[in-house]
C-alpha cells in the first residue's frame, strides 16, 4: 500500500494538473490514476508471492 502511495505522488508530481482534472470531472483521467494504482499493486503483490 505504501508503494501505491508513492506511485500517486510520484505520478502527482510528474503531471501537475491532476486535482484540477479530477475536481472538473475528467472521468477519463480517474480511470487513468486507477489504472496506475492496480498496474503497482499487481507488480506490488507479484513481488511478495
Amino acid at each position: 500500500m505504501v508503494l501505491q502511495l508513492v506511485a500517486y505522488l510520484v505520478l502527482d508530481r510528474c503531471i501537475q494538473t491532476s486535482r484540477e482534472h479530477i475536481e472538473s470531472g475528467n472521468v477519463a483521467y480517474g480511470g487513468l490514476l486507477g489504472a496506475i494504482a492496480i498496474s503497482v499493486g499487481a507488480i506490488n503483490a507479484a513481488c511478495i508471492s
